[in-house]
Formats: C-alpha cells, sequence, structure tokens
C-alpha cells in the first residue's frame, strides 16, 4: 500500500472552536491525513447510498467542477456524481481508516478524477488547503452510520444481539475514547445526562443508574452486555418495531465520535469552502442533526418575504454586491424544505426510512463564522496559563 502522509499534520492534536448559542465549545480533532493510491484491499461489506439521484440533481447545475464528498464511506454518492456529471472531480473525506483504504478500487475505476483522504470533515478546510483547492462547486455530507459500521459486529455499533462484538463505536479505531469507556467509567449523572441529550432517552436516569450498580461487579465489554441491560429495563412491546437500545446506542456513538460538534464545525468551514453558486447537501437520519443543520441554514438562507427588520445583519456592515438582494444570508434554498425517500426506496432500502436531504445554495456574501487560520492548532496558550486563585476572604 502506497500511502502519503503530511508530515506537518500528522499526529497532531488541534483544538477547534466553534460558538454557539452565545457559548464557546473546543473540540480535539487529529487532523492526519493519508492519500490513498490503488492498491489491492480486502472487499467490504456493501453500502447502498440513499437519495442519489436527488443528490445528484442538486449538484448537476453545470458541467465539471470540484465537489466534496465529507463522508466518502464506500463511494456510493461519489460514483453517481463522477458518473453524471461530466468532467466533474471528486474530493472524498473519509474517517474511517479501514473504509479509506478499501476507495482505492474506486480511485482506480476514475483514474485523475478522485482523491480520498483519511480525515474528518469537521477538518475539511484544512485537507483541502493540503491538496491545494480553495473553493468548491459543491459539498455533501452523508451523516448516516455506513452499514459497514452496522453490519460488522467487531466495530460494535449494533444493539442486535446476532452482532455481538466489543463495545467500540468509534468511526476511527485507531484513536478516541470507546463506548466501553463511557459506560464503565463516566459518572451516573453524566451518563444520565448523555442518553438523554442525545438519545432523548425518557428512562435515562433509570438507564444510568442501572449501569452504575452492574458495573460495581463486572464491566460492560460487548454490545449484549448493555442490550440485555436495558431490555431488562424497558421490555420490547410486541406492536414496538424499534428496539429499546436504540436510543441509548445512539447517544453513546454521537458522543465517542463527537458527531454533533462535528456538524456543527463542517457546516462552518462550508461557508469558507463554498464558491457563489456552490450548493450544499446534507444527508441527516434524527432529529438532533437535523434540527442543527435547520437552524444553520435557516439563519443563513435568504428567504424573500423577510422584511430588513428581521435580518441579522446590516447591508452597510457587510458591503455586499448590487447584484445580491440587501440581507446578509449566506445561502439561499433550492428546494422548499426538505426531500425524504419515497415508499419504492424505503422498501429497497428500509435504511433510508428517516432521511432527510436538505439542500442549499451559497450567496455572494462575505462569511460570518470565522475559521482558526492554520493548523495545527498550538495547545500551549491554553494549557500554559496558570488560573488565577481565588483569594478567600478573611473572616470578620
Amino acid at each position: 500500500m502506497m500511502i502519503f502522509i503530511n508530515a506537518t499534520a500528522a499526529n497532531k492534536l488541534p483544538r477547534l472552536f466553534l460558538q454557539t448559542n452565545g457559548r464557546l465549545f473546543s473540540v480535539l480533532l487529529r487532523t492526519t491525513q493519508k492519500r490513498y493510491f490503488a492498491s489491492s484491499s480486502k472487499n467490504v461489506l456493501p453500502h447502498i447510498p440513499i437519495l442519489t439521484d436527488e443528490i445528484v440533481k442538486g449538484f448537476a447545475v453545470k458541467e465539471g467542477g470540484v465537489f466534496v464528498d465529507a463522508t466518502f464511506g464506500t463511494g456510493g454518492h461519489t460514483k453517481a456524481i463522477l458518473e453524471s456529471i461530466k468532467g466533474s472531480v471528486v474530493i472524498g473525506i473519509e474517517r474511517d481508516p479501514v473504509l479509506a483504504k478499501s476507495a482505492v478500487n474506486v480511485i482506480k475505476q476514475y483514474p485523475g478524477r478522485l482523491n480520498v483522504y483519511h480525515g474528518n470533515f469537521a477538518d475539511m478546510n484544512f485537507i483541502l488547503k493540503d491538496c491545494g483547492v480553495q473553493k468548491v462547486d459543491g459539498i455533501l455530507m452523508d451523516l448516516g452510520v455506513c452499514s459497514t459500521h452496522v453490519d460488522t459486529a467487531t466495530r460494535g455499533f449494533s444493539f442486535r444481539t446476532s452482532f455481538s462484538g466489543p463495545l467500540d463505536m468509534r468511526m476511527d479505531n485507531s484513536q478516541g475514547i470507546t463506548a466501553a469507556d463511557v459506560v464503565n467509567k463516566a459518572t451516573e449523572s453524566e451518563l444520565a445526562d448523555l442518553i438523554y441529550m442525545y438519545g432523548e432517552e425518557g428512562a435515562s436516569r433509570k438507564i444510568a443508574r442501572e449501569i452504575v450498580s452492574v458495573r460495581k461487579h463486572r464491566p460492560f465489554k460487548t454490545t449484549t452486555d448493555l442490550v440485555n441491560l436495558i431490555h431488562t429495563i424497558s421490555p420490547r412491546d410486541s406492536d414496538d418495531t424499534k428496539d429499546p437500545a436504540t436510543r441509548t446506542f445512539q447517544a453513546l456513538r454521537i458522543y465517542v465520535n463527537q458527531e454533533l460538534a462535528c456538524l456543527r464545525v463542517g457546516l462552518i468551514c462550508s461557508e469558507h469552502l463554498l464558491k457563489p453558486g456552490g450548493r450544499l447537501s446534507t444527508l441527516s437520519f434524527h432529529s438532533l442533526e437535523d434540527r442543527i443543520i435547520k437552524h444553520y441554514i435557516e439563519k443563513s438562507v435568504i428567504v424573500k418575504d423577510k422584511t430588513p427588520e428581521e435580518i441579522r445583519y446590516p447591508q452597510e456592515q457587510l458591503h455586499l454586491p448590487k447584484k445580491e438582494p440587501a440581507t446578509g444570508y449566506l445561502f439561499r434554498r433550492v428546494i422548499k424544505e426538505y426531500i425524504k425517500p419515497t415508499q419504492q426506496e424505503i422498501k429497497s432500502n428500509p435504511r433510508s426510512r428517516s432521511a432527510i436531504l436538505r439542500i442549499a445554495e451559497r450567496t455572494h456574501n462575505p462569511v460570518i463564522n470565522p475559521l482558526n487560520p492554520n493548523p495545527p492548532f498550538s495547545l500551549k496558550k491554553n494549557t500554559q496559563k496558570k488560573k488565577k486563585k481565588k483569594k478567600k476572604k478573611k473572616k470578620k
């Protein structure tokens, strides 16, 4: 296997800062970027891409163009873009090193038109800068879990008892904490909070209490260990098609992979990287993701029936081009709300049933959310600052 590694970025842990609802969050992300060239690789389990025709139609506004598949997976959407849009080039980003290596088989089919990098789409701007690309014509974020992960027991994503495996759930299994680390080490209140916030699980406190009680005698090692405990707390109804463990597993996966924080950073990257007229397509699968995307686009989109008083950023502060409407919005809607899979697609691919596709087009307006300038970020300023000790008030 021939691998090209950006030596300056390898093995660095930058801290990305993002501001949401007035609060400053920081996320540690690895910027290791590997470019894989054509070579032999083991076959991976098949994954069926969702809403492929609709995504391609959203991008196919002209021939050619550079597109980013921010969640490459097994390359289903990328293949559709390359085959449907004449002269197009795709830069793929894949967080899972195993899937990134398997991309070599797809690269061979489209010589000179496809590069795939191992990395996180939250580092999209750094990856594109590394390969000499400043602006792109389209960005696709498919936020669903790849079927390869769900159907590979050793990855620990599935709550199906027939797919019992280690309690892992890392998209990139070469780094980071596992779901087992969280379940066995987090406090009861921390577990209850993350299961409720990221899984929207009503029985979060009860589940957390039982986890802490059981792990005093034995640690949780496999997915079945956790599933069996949840089933004792919330037995499955005969009429309910959803497994009671679904929400808890979702919460742990989101927490382990910092999915929502990465999504927020990825959206900010898109406003910097898209050309005027470039399009952002997002494919989400649960309400937490879709809510972030919807609010981001709504706060950034040009809406014809908005009055100047409703606009967040006055025109005089933005120096807008004359051809743009007198607003500070970064995107305009391409479709009115969203696109859902047809009943025919859901029947052929049941995992597509909860998918929501949103498409927005970048305007000429300047960016609003700043990015940190150059990787890797220095942590010295953050780690070496001494906290000022509060002087204790003397009791009178």
